[in-house]
């Protein structure tokens, strides 16, 4: 009798093994019972995700398609998404992506006050492993504002597993930009990262730019080395922590020569430079030095240092040096939201004389202004101000008892007032000027007397 209850018991439980098989089966490998699946999960979804349609099985590939994020941060639009997993390895916990492709991206962010929730320190620790083989974005936008951004492909391979994280892929490929990077970063605790990558810019009318870049360390901080290979030369190094959760760092930027092509046709070379910058993205000090040269023009050598808070540049100090002497300068630039400059003073030595002076200057609406303007070069003066753009005003009081002084190749005296205004329909400059012993060149004029309004 009990040899009969244990061989129905072991046909019930052997029955009722291949009744979950074939369950298993027929949701894993059958078109209906993967919908059937997903109608199951589908009120577990997020409230913000809709999914217009599945086809295919678990085992062998699915395919949705019309699938849309919507919340209050991002809507996003995804064409198509095919996936293909392994369903043995979640037999230990893993999740295994042979293949994740998406096709048609359309991603809008929308601007938002921050959450309480963005300022908790952030870990992240998976209760399984997470492989991912190869998965590709293809068509991706993504539109902030007016901004938009367009990227023809992306291609990622990975590994997440608890807090761990293995980058082992990572290309990124659009018209003005490609990047390669790897990494290896723990997700929690100390958050020790390594990171190396590559990348290119294709900007219109400028030669490429490519460079590579390498990161390591944890959250007490990253070194940071970094190269741009080409057209120009130029190394960083220094380190990079989070204060806050805001990035600071301390970067030194060295290079031998850098060429800029200006509208006009001339090309500015900048050679022998650093750039020194130490703090956040929004508060740093920095100091800087290089020659400056402009076709046939003398070089100039360019120092500064100085401080930069919000939307405020404090110069400590500028210092051009030429062949023709030096001038060190201080003050300070507004950039937002219109530009502002304050010159406090213009202080050194020109042609061997002494140079004196202040200025103030406005950028706003297409219009520069310039007021409060005194400059001094040995015994030659010249003050005044007006507005240079669509409309131009300017008015000027000169003193110059000794042209040579300036370096111009003139000499002589020269004193008087210059009043000009101008816009799209009038003209008019007026004034008085007197000279003694005037010479430029070849030409010579024992006293000029005059007054006009033109």
């Amino acid at each position: 009798m009990t040899h009969r209850i244990l061989k129905w018991s072991g046909a019930g439980l052997l029955g009722l093994l291949a009744l979950v098989v074939l369950a298993l089966f027929w949701l894993a490998a059958t078109e209906s019972g993967t919908r059937w699946l997903i109608a199951r999960a589908e009120p577990l979804f997020p409230a913000a995700l809709s999914i217009g349609s599945v086809e295919g099985t678990v085992l062998r590939r699915l395919d949705f398609t019309a699938i849309r994020w919507s919340d209050e941060a991002v809507d996003a639009d995804l064409a198509r998404l095919s996936v293909r997993a392994e369903i043995l390895p979640l037999l230990k916990r893993e999740i295994r992506i042979v293949e994740l492709a998406v096709h048609d991206v359309d991603v809008e962010i929308h601007d938002r006050t921050a959450s309480s929730d963005e300022d908790r320190p952030f870990s992240l620790e998976l209760p399984v492993t997470l492989d991912i083989h190869n998965a590709s974005v293809e068509a991706l936008r993504v539109a902030r504002g007016d901004s938009d951004l367009l990227i023809d492909r992306i291609e990622i391979a990975g590994r997440l597993a608890r807090s761990t994280f293995e980058l082992r892929q990572l290309l990124v490929r659009s018209e003005i930009a490609d990047v390669d990077l790897q990494a290896e970063a723990r997700l929690e605790d100390d958050f020790r990262a390594r990171l190396t990558g590559s990348w290119q810019l294709r900007l219109s009318g400028q030669p490429p730019l490519s460079g590579n870049l390498s990161v390591h360390g944890d959250s007490s901080g990253y070194q940071l080395t970094h190269d741009v290979a080409a057209p120009y030369a130029v190394a960083t190094i220094g380190t990079l922590r989070f204060v806050d959760g805001q990035p600071v760092g301390e970067l030194d930027n060295t290079w031998q020569r850098l060429r800029v092509s200006r509208a006009d046709g001339q090309t500015v070379n900048v050679d022998d430079g650093h750039l020194t910058l130490s703090g956040s993205i929004e508060e740093f000090v920095f100091d800087a030095a290089a020659l400056v040269t402009v076709g046939d023009i003398t070089p100039v050598s360019v120092a500064t240092r100085g401080r930069r808070e919000l939307d405020v540049v404090d110069l400590e100090t500028l210092v051009l040096t030429s062949d023709m002497g030096q001038l060190q300068t201080n003050g300070s630039v507004t950039i937002a939201p219109d530009i502002e400059i304050t010159i406090d003073r213009i202080a050194g030595r020109l042609n061997g004389h002494p140079v004196d002076g202040s200025a103030h200057l406005a950028y706003r609406d297409e219009q520069l202004t310039l007021r409060d303007t005194a400059i001094i070069v040995g015994d030659n003066r010249v003050e005044g101000g007006g507005t240079f753009g669509k409309e131009l005003r300017a008015d000027a009081r000169i003193r110059f008892l000794d042209l040579s002084q300036l370096g111009i190749g003139a000499g002589g005296a020269l004193h008087g007032e210059l009043d000009l205004r101008s816009d799209a329909d009038d003209f008019r400059l007026a004034g008085e000027l007197l000279g003694e012993s005037l010479s430029w060149q070849t030409y010579n004029a024992t006293s000029v007397s005059a007054q006009f309004d033109l």
